[in-house]
């Protein structure tokens, strides 16, 4: 036997029967007042969630300066403890490390291009001896 209810598209309600009122034939949200309580069950759960992912986040003196592959490595650390902890959301956690990862490439870009300026430089400088360094 199903929910008499009906959900907003005007189909039946596909509640199982486990969660139908024997007296009413109703589930939780189809029986009188159903309404109304789901909603405030809404709210609390809302409420909890906010309250659980409310995190501290992480002061500004805990993460060093991004200037260097070492620092990346620290935040990395840092940002995955803060995470394990529910100081930082784990959507917080990806988007910093999306950061630290964009950090690096960045600086492996910058390193190649001095190197290989460095490298034509030297290649110059070899030319003009005469082929021979």
């Amino acid at each position: 036997m199903p929910c008499k209810g009906t959900n907003a598209a005007g189909e039946p309600c596909r509640a199982p029967k486990h969660l139908l009122n024997p007296g009413t034939g109703y589930c939780p949200a189809h029986a009188p007042g159903g309404r109304d309580r789901m909603r405030e069950l809404g709210r609390r759960g809302a409420a909890a969630t906010r309250r659980k992912w409310s995190a501290k986040g992480l002061a500004s003196d805990e993460l060093p300066p991004l200037r260097s592959p070492e620092a990346a490595e620290r935040w990395a650390e840092i940002v995955g403890r803060a995470v394990a902890e529910k100081r930082l959301s784990h959507a917080e956690g990806r988007a910093i490390g999306s950061l630290v990862r964009e950090f690096l490439k960045a600086h492996a870009d910058g390193t190649m291009a001095k190197r290989l300026e460095a490298l034509q430089t030297e290649l110059d400088e070899v030319k003009k001896r005469g082929g021979t360094k």
